[in-house]
């Protein structure tokens, strides 16, 4: 069998470092939309039970699963007070600094071809607006690839945000748990 050309780091870059360092580029986002889903559900419950026959349990009020997002579970946990602390810190995972720092990754990874990390150039041609808004033009270049130490740096970062978003869901959770302890919605 003949032995690879290619040095052994990129071989070991390629086969085991992109598909890992894709999964870690993806968590904060995935995350948060994990988040959202639980805030969601917990606060619909609990508001069901606080409200008593006034709420709605309909798929207006909490629609199905998949249409669970930040704007859903906002509606739903604003009347509590812990929402606002734990908002605050959502807003900080998948940031603009992030995006900025990854390259958007996460965008680029759903809808155009994955950035590389630490060796490879991807999108050598982007349609771009004109300098004069009217027409399209291609530009020919390349996106870099993100490097590890970017990466580890930005990960270490949204690991801490992350922490900090969990810390404030448990005040969310153990306000709401003293209402649903107490009682049960009818009709659920």
């Amino acid at each position: 069998m003949m032995g690879s050309t290619l040095p052994r780091n990129t071989i070991m870059l390629h086969e085991f470092v992109q598909n890992l360092a894709s999964t870690a580029l993806l968590t904060p986002y995935t995350l948060k939309a994990r988040f959202y889903f639980s805030i969601a559900h917990l606060s619909h419950q609990a508001n069901c039970v606080q409200q008593g026959p006034q709420w709605s349990d309909d798929f207006v009020t909490l629609p199905e699963d998949w249409g669970i997002n930040e704007e859903v579970a906002a509606r739903l946990a604003n009347p509590w007070r812990s929402w606002k602390k734990l908002i605050r810190a959502l807003n900080t995972v998948d940031a603009g600094d992030y995006k900025t720092a990854t390259d958007d990754f996460r965008s680029k990874h759903t809808h155009r071809f994955t950035p590389h990390v630490e060796l490879g150039i991807t999108q050598m041609m982007k349609r771009l607006p004109s300098q004069d808004l009217k027409k399209p033009c291609y530009g020919i270049g390349g996106s870099n690839p993100i490097m590890l130490e970017v990466l580890v740096s930005e990960l270490k970062k949204k690991c801490v945000g992350l922490s900090k978003c969990f810390q404030a869901f448990q005040q969310l959770v153990s306000e709401q748990s003293a209402v649903l302890f107490g009682e049960s919605c009818t009709g659920t």
